[in-house]
């Protein structure tokens, strides 16, 4: 039988712990073999308190690092085995566990490194910048600010989110990265981001930056560019970046169905007919036509939601009146 202290909150969510459950039930690591996992458990949970705690007489400082180390190990294992048990308890069986450990590592530092490129790099620039640094350089981060705090904690090992979404309106409580499904989570909303910039970088850049945009609290600057166009199509029939102060009343006469709350359906038809034909013409890859599809299709939630609030507060006055 093997005893391995792994933190009781994890229990369900560790590869590891459900590996080392496994080979209790079926005794398939020898009892030597199971006593060299719990020291090399306990090694590297001790060189990583000695790496990186600053006070070494904290409880909360000393748990983060023993959690590390089993994380990262699990990480590595479930990679390395596929999330087999079986092929798991084999490669536990003929390797050290240092081994997984180096491999989960190796994956979240990436991982990590991705995320910062992606902050770094998801930044439209405008065509007219100055090749001196620090004058005229106007830019548009293609993450709103959901997503940059999103991308910001990734670097800390953890994950604020429980789900990929097209537009980021909300994160959830700080978590470790616990597994390749939590890896994956996160590829795809990097995917997203990533196809996000493409479709902004097909727009005409020197009207989209020549347009001032509304400020709005997720610090979206991408939806509002693209509500502001969609509007312009509706209204004028044409690509236009700017937003006059009674055309979102001029749209929500012309295109919103306020018995029903939702824009209507000729006009979204329209819409997104405009920007699948919009992707093609400029030759971008499938799966950016696809993300840019749904991309518009949740900007014209948020466009509703906006149109349903506005109505609501004309009501309101004209009630106090």
């Amino acid at each position: 039988m093997i005893e391995v202290d792994v933190p009781v909150q994890y229990d369900r969510r560790l590869f590891l712990a459900r590996t080392l459950a496994r080979a209790n039930e079926t005794e398939e690591i020898w009892q030597e073999k199971g006593e060299t996992i719990q020291q090399d458990l306990a090694n590297l949970s001790h060189k990583l308190i000695m790496v990186k705690t600053v006070d070494v007489s904290s409880p909360s400082e000393l748990r983060k690092q023993v959690e590390e180390a089993f994380i990262l190990t699990s990480l590595g294992l479930e990679y390395g085995s596929q999330g087999g048990l079986d092929e798991a308890l084999q490669l536990l069986n003929n390797n050290r566990v240092v081994k997984f450990f180096q491999i989960g590592n190796t994956l979240i530092d990436e991982l990590a490194e991705h995320c910062q490129n992606t902050l770094e790099k998801a930044v439209l620039i405008s065509p007219g910048r100055s090749s001196i640094p620090f004058l005229d350089s106007e830019e548009i981060p293609v993450y709103n600010g959901w997503e940059h705090q999103f991308l910001n904690e990734i670097q800390n090992h953890k994950l604020v989110i429980d789900s990929p979404q097209i537009i980021l309106h909300g994160v959830s409580v700080s978590r470790p990265i616990f597994n390749l499904t939590d890896l994956a989570l996160v590829k795809q909303q990097l995917d997203y981001i990533e196809n996000r910039f493409t479709y902004l970088q097909a727009l005409p850049l020197e009207e989209v930056f020549a347009a001032e945009y509304r400020a709005n609290t997720d610090d979206d600057t991408v939806r509002e560019i693209t509500i502001v166009l969609m509007v312009n199509l509706v209204l004028y029939r044409e690509i236009d970046f700017h937003l006059n102060i009674d055309d979102l009343k001029d749209f929500r006469n012309i295109a919103y169905d306020t018995d029903h709350g939702e824009i209507e359906k000729n006009c979204r038809d329209c819409l997104i007919r405009w920007i699948g034909n919009y992707v093609d013409v400029t030759a971008l890859p499938v799966e950016v036509k696809k993300y840019a599809i749904d991309y518009w299709l949740e900007c014209l939630k948020v466009l509703e939601t906006e149109l349903q609030q506005e109505g609501e507060i004309e009501t309101s006055d004209v009630i106090r009146a």
